[in-house]
């Protein structure tokens, strides 16, 4: 080779521009240089030749889409084995297995093109195809896109991609400019729902529990654990009969649930979702309810789950039951927990140890979805009397309705429906008597019976 061939290795300059082009394992490299100048040039293709000889791409072919997935789906399960630090929960694992897996939204599209191919015009197209055409929701759509990014993030640690390889990350920026539009705005508020909300003032709240009440023991513990101690509805299934203290007496204020686990999704037990464990008190109400089911299952033992519905019974069945029993809209377990939040904070508790009983870092997330507080009338904070914790304070300012006088009500109003259309007596009519046959006495059912009498049919 010349000297003058060699000084212009991999070097191609395209107008006033010199650019780096080379072919390694059959993938074209192609970088410009951004200079005109020729020594310039040949110093910053000097740099990138060694960068390249570094790099295990080098050497490496990039592999598919659905063998890269294959590989972090078969690493996900041996970190979730091993008990390691970096192992997903369990509901992460099941998302991400649902996304990558042969049928799934992602691998028929993509699954056959190799990683260094999958550029954001690929990802634009797929997603125009699989989230904007089927009519998905924008969180169901950042999910999908959560797992490939994983499976890039995986290939570049691996060294089978480059490190600067990253069309996810561009993507979700071309996506953040193209919904910046009324109608994206409209769609993303309309479908956005915050757990403030659905929050449910002293009255509602006295009515949801006096429903409880009516309606079953183990629903009435459902209920008080999700609005005076904000449990989860993971942590309310997760719970067992040795997370609870009951305390010597109704007085003792030591009396309170231990948040160890959590069964997210009815999934296997797992660290609560922030990863800490919580103690909330129990209310003297509360207390009595666990009391009163402790003894009606024969004292069962503390492995033993408290809660016996399923996970999807507690809000389709005992919740919606009972808020439907008491005559309040939908709410959900989250709503509950919003509840009470914001009424522990307007009743003057600190914002401290509602965050603490919460399972909240910082104030954050409730400033931005649960607190939602009624500054109507000024209430002075509430204190607390002899043996009691701040949980009490539902019971005493939330006043469940007197059953007595709701029964009356609804006699009044059945007897003003009455008065208003009296309904006609029922004759029934000569044609559809039954018909005698003569000859045939009437008998009771037991004397025409063989087996009754002891005779054999």
């Amino acid at each position: 080779m010349s000297p003058r061939r060699r000084d212009r290795r991999h070097l191609v300059k395209r107008g006033s521009t010199w650019y780096f082009e080379r072919v390694i394992d059959g993938r074209r490299y192609r970088k410009s240089l951004d200079t005109g100048n020729l020594e310039e040039a040949r110093a910053r293709r000097d740099v990138l030749e060694r960068e390249l000889a570094t790099t295990p791409f080098a050497t490496r072919n990039a592999p598919t889409f659905t063998v890269a997935a294959r590989d972090v789906l078969a690493a996900m399960h041996a970190r979730r084995e091993a008990g390691a630090e970096t192992g997903y929960s369990a509901t992460t694992a099941r998302d991400r297995m649902r996304a990558l897996k042969a049928d799934g939204p992602i691998l028929p599209r993509i699954g056959h093109l190799r990683l260094d191919a999958i550029d954001v015009a690929v990802l634009h197209r797929w997603h125009d195809a699989e989230v904007i055409q089927r009519g998905l929701s924008l969180k169901t759509g950042n999910n999908l896109l959560d797992a490939i990014e994983q499976v890039f993030r995986f290939a570049r640690s691996r060294g089978f991609v480059d490190r600067v390889h990253k069309p996810v990350t561009v993507f979700r920026e071309d996506l953040r400019a193209e919904m910046r539009t009324k109608r994206s705005r409209e769609v993303i508020s309309a479908r956005r729902n915050f757990a403030r909300d659905g929050v449910l003032s002293p009255g509602e709240v006295g009515r949801l529990t006096a429903a409880a009440r009516r309606d079953d023991p183990e629903s009435l513990v459902i209920v008080l654990l999700a609005i005076e101690c904000g449990l989860r509805r993971g942590e309310i299934f997760g719970l067992r009969w040795g997370d609870v203290a009951f305390g010597d007496d109704d007085d003792d204020p030591t009396r309170l649930v231990e948040i160890r686990q959590a069964r997210p999704r009815g999934l296997a037990a797992e660290a609560p979702k922030s990863g800490q464990t919580r103690r909330p008190h129990l209310s003297r109400r509360l207390r009595n309810a666990l009391a009163e089911l402790y003894r009606t299952r024969w004292e069962p033992g503390p492995q033993d789950q408290i809660v016996k519905a399923s996970y999807s019974g507690l809000s389709d069945r005992v919740l919606r039951r009972v808020l439907r029993s008491a005559g309040l809209p939908d709410r959900t377990f989250q709503n509950l927990r919003a509840t009470c939040s914001s009424l522990l904070k307007q009743w003057g508790i600190a914002p401290e140890y509602v965050r603490a009983v919460i399972g909240h870092e910082t104030d954050a997330v409730a400033r931005a979805h649960y607190d939602r507080f009624d500054f109507t009338t000024y209430q002075a904070p509430e204190d607390l009397h002899h043996g009691e914790t701040p949980m009490d304070l539902f019971a005493r300012v939330c006043i469940e309705p007197d059953p007595n006088a709701l029964r009356g009500a609804n006699e009044q109003v059945r007897a003003r429906a009455g008065k208003q259309a009296p309904t006609p007596p029922r004759v029934p009519s000569p044609r559809t008597r039954t018909q005698r046959i003569r000859g045939v006495e009437w008998c009771p059912q037991r004397d025409s019976n063989p087996c009754w009498t002891g005779l054999s049919a």
